[in-house]
């Protein structure tokens, strides 16, 4: 970061705004706080470093996590942040987007860091003159760029996770009377086979889930889920816990499914405590194994090829994307 200073710059160096600024005042003891010069390519470094390290910093601490609440709903206070938490921003969703801030200002000077760690983004801006200016841009670069990147974000999970998992074992007829492949266990060679899709929407979604011929979606599930998964339209989306069945060689990607509630159109209520919703607890267990937990295994390439359940006692091998829309297509 070699154009960030305590010290006040040569004037070519800085931009300097017409009228009151503080451009080359001293402030002394509060210099660490408002008095560093700094570039928007100094400070991208600097969320670089944030956001591959936050949650490495120390071992008891993940740097960007809410310290307390503030007067609003969607507002928490850091240390040091402002972390704003909106449901507003993605479209057809109420999944909520998380800006990690932090903002300051002397006159004519107005600037503001954003990261978004579920994206990987920074965001720098830094304005010489009006602070209208600085809401101006917060909000015409944050929107479109969240809303942009949401959808490239899907695209990448559906390519990297989503698909068929199982082996070629079993035909279904089609109505045109032809047969496609639907897929079973490699390694017990029963029926058992899990479809998932990423959308911008639900994000990693289960479409499928059979083992050993039973319907799971159907039928295991709602038996240990909340009851009031009986009386409204839901679905079971996988969500990354960002650790690894295997954390010496980060191998084996663990997930946990979920069931997420849908809220019906047109309904401005619902249940209150719908928005309720607690992903780091596991509702279920076998022998100890949370029913709902998903390893992903990757090659050497990165690429994944294997679906393992851990309760289930099963690895579920990846099939060619064909077979997935194939499938897909037969049932309508």
């Amino acid at each position: 970061m070699s154009n960030t200073t305590l010290e006040t710059p040569q004037e070519s160096q800085g931009v300097i705004p017409q009228g009151d600024n503080f451009w080359g005042v001293e402030e002394g003891i509060q210099r660490p706080t408002v008095g560093i010069y700094s570039s928007t390519s100094d400070m991208s470094k600097y969320l670089r470093y944030v956001l591959t390290h936050y949650n490495g910093l120390t071992h008891s601490l993940n740097w960007i996590h809410p310290a307390s609440y503030s007067g609003s709903i969607n507002s928490f206070y850091g240390m040091p942040w402002e972390i704003f938490r909106t449901d507003r921003i993605l479209q057809n969703t109420k999944r909520p987007v998380t800006f990690v801030t932090k903002s300051g200002g002397l006159p004519g000077y107005f600037s503001i860091i954003i990261m978004l760690p579920e994206y990987d983004i920074g965001i720098t801006v830094l304005v010489a003159g009006s602070s209208e200016a600085l809401a101006t841009i917060r909000e015409l670069v944050t929107v479109p760029l969240v809303q942009g990147v949401d959808t490239f974000a899907a695209k990448q999970a559906d390519k990297l996770y989503g698909g068929t998992y199982g082996e070629e074992q079993l035909f279904h007829k089609m109505s045109s009377r032809k047969l496609i492949r639907t897929v079973a266990s490699k390694s017990s060679h029963l029926n058992s086979s899990v479809i998932l899709k990423a959308d911008p929407v639900s994000g990693l979604t289960m479409l499928r889930f059979i083992s050993n011929g039973t319907d799971i979606l159907g039928s295991a599930i709602p038996s240990f889920a909340e009851p009031d998964v009986l009386i409204a339209p839901w679905h079971a989306q996988l969500l990354p816990t960002l650790l690894y069945k295997n954390e010496k060689e980060q191998q084996g990607e663990l997930w946990r499914s979920l069931i997420v509630l849908e809220r019906p159109k047109g309904d401005a209520t619902g249940m209150i405590w719908d928005d309720f919703c607690t992903t780091d607890f596991d509702p279920a267990t076998y022998a100890g194994i949370p029913l709902n937990e998903f390893v992903f295994w990757s090659d050497g390439d990165g690429r994944v090829v294997e679906l393992e359940i851990s309760a289930f006692k099963v690895k579920l091998q990846r099939e060619p994307d064909s077979v997935r829309a194939n499938i897909l297509k037969a049932q309508g």
